[in-house]
């Protein structure tokens, strides 16, 4: 376990935040300087998970927790892009993102309970593939019926999102749709799809805080930077929806 651990600790040096805090407590070491130390406990602490779960704690908590029979009593899904990657894989479909790939599962194990319409969400972003097409693909290749997906292919963002969805659903004669995204992202975007939808189920899908800790939790990982960026961003949304 030790050497495991050691193993880790080295990586974790090698890449940021963990070289970062690794070297400017050196240069603190070698000149004496506060502001080097002050750097190095920045890096470090913005590299762990605890520190990581301060910030994307307060999204994913307070989020109702929806049973399968309340989902069994909506009419549709909207699910929520997150994401690809502007090349295919072996298969020759089109790459999801992290995010998206569990959005996309949570859609397909909640469709297997109960089959319902799912309107599948994201446009063309900076020259990428229409993302809800790339998702309609792999819910067709994992046994959806296509004739029960809704593209929504024009959406670029959260607000759009809802909109669109609202014009389909409007036009299908849908109107309790149960809303599938990532955990860290469902406050906001139910504050939006409410302005829309009079009920929206919330159905997070990934969860990206740790809740409990091992002692790998305290070693840096450029995972965690990325999911306090995740969460910056959130917070920003929410701000932005409050102006």
């Amino acid at each position: 376990m030790e050497v495991f651990l050691f193993k880790k600790l080295l990586v974790s040096l090698l890449l940021p935040p963990g070289v970062f805090a690794f070297l400017f407590g050196l240069g603190g070491l070698i000149r004496r300087k506060k502001l080097y130390g002050f750097l190095s406990l920045a890096f470090y602490l913005l590299g762990i998970e605890p520190v990581k779960d301060l910030f994307v704690l307060p999204l994913e908590w307070g989020i109702r927790r929806t049973t399968l029979e309340e989902v069994e009593k909506g009419d549709h899904y909207v699910l929520l892009g997150g994401g690809i990657k502007g090349y295919r894989d072996l298969f020759g479909t089109y790459v999801l993102e992290r995010h998206t790939a569990q959005r996309v599962l949570t859609a397909l194990r909640l469709y297997r309970r109960y089959a319902k319409p799912i309107v599948v969400c994201g446009g063309r972003i900076y020259g990428l593939p229409v993302e809800a097409e790339t998702i309609r693909d792999m819910l067709v290749e994992f046994g959806v019926r296509e004739g029960d997906i809704l593209l929504e292919g024009h959406s670029r963002d959260t607000e759009e999102n809802a909109l669109f969805a609202f014009r389909m659903a409007v036009e299908k004669k849908l109107k309790r749709p149960v809303l599938i995204t990532s955990a860290f992202h469902m406050k906001r975007a139910l504050k939006v799809f409410k302005r829309y939808f009079p009920e929206v189920i919330p159905f997070p899908s990934d969860f990206v805080s740790e809740r409990s800790y091992s002692p790998l939790s305290f070693i840096p990982s450029p995972k965690n930077l990325y999911d306090i960026g995740l969460a910056i961003k959130e917070y920003l949304g929410l701000l932005a929806l409050r102006g």
